[in-house]
């Protein structure tokens, strides 16, 4: 292969993974993943049965899905917007958003744990004005 072709194959490539690092959600906080699927720890959480989290989609055992993109992904956590329609309803409430924070060193389960914020609307800072809140446990195998 001359030098000119392995230049511009270098350069498609590094387009393309460029653009697969922009459209990636990247379910991710400090380095760790948080896709895959989480057992309910919350009582609040108990009838959603497990969650379970993928590059788009978001699903509880008991029924409620949607896909869902990443809007913020920084310390302070992970949120993702609910994109389906009608929005998916716990307790009888429409939620838009979804803050994820990790916490790989759990003093109470001995388990990776998933702090899990649920917000009506976007008119907020995602921080603690949530309308549902709780926790997740990473699933063992079966």
């Amino acid at each position: 292969m001359s030098p000119l072709k392995k230049n511009e194959m270098r350069g498609i490539l590094a387009i393309a993974v460029l653009c697969s690092v922009i459209i990636s959600p990247c379910f991710g906080q400090d380095g760790h993943s948080i896709k895959g699927t989480w057992d309910p720890l919350s009582h609040v959480f108990l009838n959603f049965g497990k969650m379970t989290l993928s590059d788009k989609t978001i699903v509880w055992a008991e029924g409620q899905k949607s896909a869902c993109k990443v809007i913020k992904n920084e310390k302070s956590g992970i949120v993702i917007e609910l994109t389906n329609s009608p929005l998916p309803k716990f307790h009888g409430t429409p939620y838009k958003f979804i803050r994820f924070r990790v916490n790989n060193s759990s003093t109470m389960t001995g388990k990776r744990e998933l702090e899990v914020s649920f917000y009506e609307a976007s008119n907020t800072t995602f921080d603690d004005n949530y309308s549902m809140w709780g926790f997740y446990v990473a699933s063992m195998p079966d």
